[in-house]
């Protein structure tokens, strides 16, 4: 097994992401020669009112279940030497990725297209690039859109 040489982070929450924005996502790792760590937020807009003991049940599930899709990601795409890890945490959406950042030491944030930005109200696009630049400068990392929509 080839040996990675930085972590990637790749961000999905409350709607963000779909299957190809994901593979876009392990195909830059794996062009990057990088490991994949794939975050998702439970952002407090969806998930503020639920209970903790549920919300417990959810992130457990939640995590069989992005396992379950990045496997079969990884057999389509036939890399076995891609090193990918699963974090599920809950709270808001730019903290969340700030403290992954810091912790997991990751070189770059991958966000998965469509994106829903965390704020409510407001006008979208403006809302992604205002989400993209102030990642960008709490993390000091590049931040980029994968799938769907990165092109648009």
């Amino acid at each position: 097994m080839s040996e990675r040489r930085a972590d990637l982070l790749y961000v999905s929450w409350g709607g963000t992401g779909r299957g190809e924005s994901l593979r876009a996502a392990l195909e830059h790792a794996i062009t990057h020669g990088a490991n994949l760590v794939f975050l998702a937020i439970l952002d407090r807009r969806t998930f503020d009112d639920v209970e903790p003991v549920l919300l417990g049940a959810i992130t457990e599930e939640l995590e069989w279940l992005l396992d379950a899709q990045l496997r079969l990601s990884l057999a389509q795409l036939g890399d076995p030497d891609l090193v990918t890890r699963i974090v599920v945490r809950a709270g808001d959406v730019e903290d969340v990725v700030v403290d992954v950042v810091e912790t997991t030491g990751a070189t770059e944030v991958l966000i998965g297209a469509p994106v829903v930005p965390p704020a409510v109200g407001g006008d979208r696009e403006a809302g992604v690039a205002d989400l993209v630049h102030d990642l960008e400068l709490r993390t000091k990392v590049p931040v980029q859109l994968v799938g769907v929509e990165a092109g648009r």
